[in-house]
């Protein structure tokens, strides 16, 4: 198998399950950096760890994150299709767990929880749940300290 064919191979399998062209075109250009460290299918745990950790002094956190998400998908289908005995990417994400930010209304605040309340009686998903209540977390950390927006009312509330 020629270098080339497993990132082909590999792209053809995300397009047929109907990923966006963006995410595949990031997943070839991740792929082929990787490729130039030597081939795919012969890397191992310590090379895959130094290849991050060099990322990582060059880049942002949340890119070598994504980084990372593509390369362990990569080698999560070449293990499923038989490609390599073992997942050589097995692990190398689990030091980059995104750590929660701390804000001022807390995760389980009495707005955060009515707002929750509030949209699920309304038949929200828990998807766009989480997404608002994060949207709204994010307000809260831009206001200034004493003040805390409350969900769903548009009203701010002096503490």
């Amino acid at each position: 198998m020629t270098p080339g064919e497993p990132i082909g191979a590999h792209l053809a399998s995300l397009r047929a399950r109907g990923i966006a062209e963006s995410t595949i075109r990031a997943r070839r250009y991740r792929l082929l950096a990787l490729a130039r460290r030597g081939p795919l299918l012969d890397q191992d745990p310590a090379g895959l760890r130094a290849w991050r950790d060099e990322m990582a002094a060059t880049v942002q956190a949340c890119t070598v994150r994504t980084a990372v998400q593509h390369i362990c998908g990569f080698y999560r289908w070449a293990y499923a299709a038989g490609l390599v005995e073992r997942d050589p990417s097995e692990g190398l994400g689990d030091d980059l767990r995104r750590t929660p930010v701390p804000h001022r209304s807390g995760p389980d605040s009495e707005p955060l929880r009515r707002y929750t309340d509030h949209l699920r009686l309304r038949g929200f998903s828990d998807r766009t749940i989480c997404g608002r209540r994060y949207a709204l977390r994010a307000l809260d950390r831009t206001a200034p300290v004493g003040r805390q927006v409350i969900p769903w009312s548009g009203a701010v509330s002096v503490t």
